[in-house]
């Protein structure tokens, strides 16, 4: 990552927001946020090409100038063989970050799977305590996220003033792709009291 400091004249030298140096290890697919604090959120896809494995990390700096890796969004590991990737965030208004991201569930990373789905979290400001990852399509088709054989996209997240959370995917269960949106149902921050 680089800032500027004069709308976008002139930037810092960039930095090193995942801290790997290996061929092993792929970042990928990088977003970014800031908080009302002005604390810089940078999250990607982490694909481990050792394990065969992939993670969305979670980055945070107050400074823009030294990054900390402060949490693992997905922990894909807690599903047999999955793995990960396109990752959005973003702040509400008290400074709590919202990601969403897509996951293979329980089978090994292939382009024809048809168990991709998406995840979602609510992490603390700082990003070092989030909730477990809840399921939000749970669909019996896929999320393809390309409809039509074009550009991957990512699923599209939107936070309003009041804080209510909007995800939109694509999705294909019912024989046809349809663009999703998915709302938290009442009562749904009771599932994300408990950070892990």
């Amino acid at each position: 990552m680089a800032r500027s400091r004069d709308g976008g004249g002139t930037f810092d030298a960039a930095v090193n927001v995942s801290g790997f140096e290996t061929g092993n290890v792929i970042p990928r697919y990088p977003v970014i946020a800031l908080d009302p604090e002005d604390v810089v959120y940078v999250s990607w896809n982490n694909f481990d090409g050792n394990a065969g494995l992939g993670d969305c990390l979670l980055a945070v700096s107050t400074d823009s100038q030294k990054f900390t890796i402060a949490n693992n969004l997905s922990n894909a590991t807690y599903f047999s063989g999955a793995v990960t990737d396109w990752p959005s965030i973003k702040t509400d208004s008290s400074g709590n970050l919202i990601a969403v991201w897509r996951e293979w569930v329980n089978a090994p990373y292939r382009m024809n799977d048809t168990e991709r789905d998406v995840f979602f979290t609510r992490c603390s400001s700082g990003g070092t305590s989030c909730a477990p990852p809840i399921n939000i399509s749970t669909s019996l088709g896929d999320t393809l996220l390309n409809a039509g054989g074009g550009q991957i996209q990512r699923p599209s997240l939107a936070v309003d003033a009041s804080g209510r959370v909007y995800v939109f995917y694509d999705d294909d269960t019912s024989g046809s792709t349809q663009v999703m949106m998915w709302t938290p149902p009442q009562g749904f921050a009771s599932l994300l009291s408990e950070p892990r």
